[in-house]
């Protein structure tokens, strides 16, 4: 059984990988690792584009990401074998995501060896599960996340529960560490205090001088392995996420939100948890309640300490950053199992319905008001059965179609501009992506053959994902009057073509994101290509069309 439910969940990963295009994350992810393979070092640069988000604040002075680079080197290697494309881009993390459910099994038969139906309904209620699956087929640091702490949980639990605690664990806690760190450094920070904050509760009376001299080496190898490049690096400057708001009020509400949307994620359903808290008990039984207990611990101290380091500003919106979570999907899955195992030990067929209801939709997580009933497995089916465009697909596709090579594009929301580069990068120009006031160097800048200062550059396309007021202050930017050849000339910009597709990436793995196929299209939503004609200045540019 645990067999067909791997099997069932690999189908899920891995069917229609590549049915949708990269959206502004994972194309990031995608043109890091091109330039990997191009250049032999992580750029943004690849020659003719530039990776310039925020005004290019998200590159230092050497025009390297700020982020980790973990997941740039896996999309590289996944290049280099199988070529440059969307499905080879998502094969390795969706791999390990199938790890990261393996490993769950193999932890749940290891601690609980008594219990094999343990690990059939861990694993379904996870690998079933929209949310895990959607997460695994992202080309971007969820599924490494998600791998590399279920990797040093499993460790730490093997070395703690075994009789002659073998040196060799503390090697792949330490390993696992290191890996979770260089795939994303704040999951990893908040991991591994959470880890720490674990053994403090349940373990540290039972360690002895051999276990604190091994730890202790581990932390000194750790510091050894990431110290030298988080300094060389200045890993925590990232004024591409500058904010401020009042820090406690900030950070306070940021814990109140990460609790609730665990919730309404379906990591920890509020009505499981009421159900389960009270059949958790401490482990010293090979019961899997034992094993619950420890990883509800883990998982929401994560999940409270993500609250206090989170980047996140409050100002826009009332959700939780769930990308900053995704490290505690497989954690708080487990006790998540433990109320479909319950349930089966007393009625086998109450206990397949309950896990039906956990995989399959939002019941558990409703609260009335506040939420509305969604089938989520069902409609998940229905997405990758059922391809459909998007609007990152149709404006790739129109530019195909109808530019000229070289031509320059402008994009906006900005984010939108990187899948163009990914796509079709090697024959256009995506430009207008700095100003005056960008933190790069003015040298490395105007070092760079490309049309990149908004102030002095006109694009022949303007691509608009949705009808925004931002975008219409761009179109009427463009088209002001301005010096050129000796002369003062307007451009004006005419719509070519209305994409009858929803502008936003409803794609993302985010379940309150996720449209599960292609979502209604309201006025104003959809995507919009402008191209340029050159107008006498007096003239009004139709910039309202």
């Amino acid at each position: 059984m645990l067999a067909c439910v791997l099997a069932a969940s690999t189908y899920l990963v891995l069917f229609n990988l590549d049915q949708t295009h990269f959206w502004d994350d994972e194309a990031q992810v995608g043109m890091m690792a091109a330039n990997l393979l191009d250049q032999g070092r992580i750029t943004g640069w690849d020659g003719r584009n530039l990776f310039a988000y925020r005004n290019g604040r998200s590159l230092d002075e050497n025009l390297r990401p700020r982020t980790p680079p973990l997941d740039y080197v896996v999309v590289a290697g996944s290049f280099a074998v199988f070529g440059r494309t969307t499905w080879a881009g998502r094969l390795p993390f969706a791999v390990a995501g199938l790890l990261t459910l393996a490993l769950l099994a193999l932890l749940a038969r290891r601690t609980a060896p008594g219990q094999p139906w343990f690990a059939v309904f861990l694993v379904g209620c996870l690998g079933l599960g929209p949310l895990f699956v959607l997460n695994a087929r992202q080309c971007r640091y969820n599924a490494l996340c998600m791998l590399f702490a279920t990797t040093a949980y499993f460790v730490y639990e093997s070395y703690f529960r075994s009789e002659r605690r073998s040196p060799g664990w503390i090697v792949l806690l330490t390993v696992s560490s290191v890996l979770l760190y260089y795939a994303h450094f704040l999951m990893a920070g908040a991991f591994l205090v959470a880890l720490g904050v674990l053994f403090f509760i349940f373990d540290r009376s039972d360690a002895n001088r051999r276990d604190w001299t091994g730890l202790v080496v581990a932390g000194l190898v750790f510091l050894a392995a990431t110290l030298p490049y988080t300094l060389h690096h200045r890993v925590w400057v990232r004024p591409d996420m500058t904010v401020t708001e009042p820090w406690l009020r900030r950070h306070l509400l940021l814990v109140v939100w990460n609790l609730r949307d665990v919730n309404f994620s379906g990591m920890l359903p509020w009505m499981v948890a009421i159900a389960v808290i009270p059949w958790l008990r401490r482990f010293r039984t090979t019961e899997p309640q034992g094993l619950g207990l420890r990883a509800l611990v883990l998982g929401l101290t994560y999940t409270v300490v993500i609250g206090l380091v989170s980047p996140q500003p409050t100002a826009f919106g009332g959700r939780a950053d769930l990308r900053y979570l995704v490290a505690g999907i497989p954690i708080l899955a487990i006790p998540v199992a433990a109320l479909p195992w319950m349930a089966w030990r007393r009625w086998p067929l109450l206990g397949v319905a309950v896990a039906g209801v956990l995989v399959s939709c939002n019941a558990f997580s409703m609260f009335p008001g506040l939420s509305e009933f969604r089938w989520r497995l069902p409609a998940y089916l229905e997405e990758i059965h059922n391809p459909y465009p998007t609007a990152i697909g149709a404006a790739v596709g129109y530019l195909d179609e109808h530019a000229e090579p070289e031509d320059v594009v402008y994009a906006f929301p900005e984010e939108n501009s990187y899948p163009l580069v990914f796509y079709c990068g090697d024959r256009l120009r995506l430009g207008c992506l700095l100003s005056r006031e960008t933190p790069l160097p003015a040298d490395v800048v105007d070092g760079l053959d490309a049309p990149l200062r908004v102030e002095e550059h006109f694009p022949r396309w303007i691509v608009m994902f949705g009808g925004h007021d931002g975008g219409r202050e761009q179109l009427a930017y463009f088209s002001r009057p301005h010096e050129s050849g000796g002369r003062t000339v307007a451009y004006r910009y005419v719509r070519r073509a209305t994409l009858p597709y929803f502008w936003f990436a409803t794609h993302r793995p985010e379940l309150s994101h996720h449209t599960f196929g292609p979502p209604r299209l309201p006025k104003g939503s959809s995507v919009y290509v402008f191209e340029r004609e050159v107008a006498e200045p007096e003239e009004d540019s139709t910039v309202s069309e």
